[in-house]
């Protein structure tokens, strides 16, 4: 029953750690541990703060609302979060990538990564926060059940909120590779903490709406600041053209999505559909180049390519 879930929590880790083991035999040379101990304890702080700012707004829900109330905002943080588990593997690939390009003085270099990885991002995250949110009660009766329509307004926030989260994720992770963790850190102390006072201030008024607004607010905020260090340690962030184009393209399928209506079992073929419009919007506009699709194409693994041949 509810212990089995715990075990499998527990045991599909420990297989998952057995595949990762790898031991590289070089001659590589040591490295103090003095500085990895210093470095590591702001990150250590700012994983802690930055998983806990997730999950602040519910603890508040759980202490100031009804007992089922936690359920329904548990349900749909669920769905919100599952735009920054697709996007958390590119911070793991940009921290190396942009500490390389500092240690070695690549600066062109550099810069063209942190425009290119934030462009990714919010091509994935904004036009998913606003399918997300305009689809909210039929994706929460095909995941859940019709029992879980309560929760539609906040997911519909909750969308938009860890959309912030990510794209600050991936700020703080910029920060890091420049060897700032200490600010990143203090950065999720600080969202935390704003977190927690508009939960007191808005969910009294507003109930779990009011905790998802919270939520939405103190992202916001916390990715402001995080952007404006970024941008001023760098002197880059991403062009402001291509933040258009993707907003215009986005609202296009929002709109496609809230004027379509389709029985809920359709509702990953809607999807189908309006990620087709959404990447024609951004051809047609140009954002999408010749050297985007070059980049696709090296994701590919080389045994696909050589079949289709």
């Amino acid at each position: 029953k509810l212990s089995g879930i715990i075990y499998a929590l527990i045991i599909s880790p420990i297989i998952a750690m057995l595949f990762g083991f790898y031991f590289p035999h070089s001659d590589v040379a040591k490295f103090s541990y003095k500085k990895l101990i210093l470095f590591s304890i702001p990150l250590v702080s700012f994983a802690l703060f930055s998983t806990l700012l997730q999950s602040t707004d519910l603890y508040f829900v759980k202490a100031m609302l009804l007992a089922k109330d936690p359920g329904y905002y548990t349900a749909s943080q669920n769905i919100s979060r599952l735009l920054y588990f697709a996007t958390v593997a590119l911070s793991g690939v940009l921290l190396p990538s942009v500490s390389r390009s500092i240690s070695q003085n690549l600066t062109e270099h550099l810069e063209k990564t942190i425009h290119t990885a934030l462009r990714i991002i919010l091509c994935i995250v904004i036009p998913g926060s606003l399918i997300i949110s305009a689809t909210s009660s039929d994706l929460l009766q095909l995941i859940y059940s019709h029992v879980y329509l309560n929760a539609a307004p906040v997911l519909s926030i909750l969308s938009v909120s860890i959309g912030f989260y990510t794209i600050y994720f991936l700020l703080c992770t910029i920060l890091n590779a420049a060897g700032k963790p200490i600010i990143s850190s203090a950065l999720s102390i600080l969202g935390v903490a704003m977190n927690a006072v508009f939960c007191l201030l808005l969910i009294p008024v507003f109930n779990m709406s009011g905790a998802a607004v919270a939520s939405m607010i103190s992202n916001f905020i916390i990715l402001c600041v995080a952007g404006l260090l970024v941008y001023k340690k760098f002197h880059t962030l991403t062009s402001i053209r291509s933040v258009v184009r993707i907003i215009l393209a986005s609202l296009v399928i929002y709109f496609l999505a809230k004027l379509i209506i389709l029985p809920i079992i359709f509702l990953p073929l809607l999807y189908l559909f309006l990620l087709g419009v959404y990447v024609l919007l951004l051809i047609l506009m140009k954002e999408i180049t010749k050297e985007d699709v070059t980049l696709m194409q090296s994701l590919v693994p080389a045994w696909v390519l050589q079949k289709q041949k």
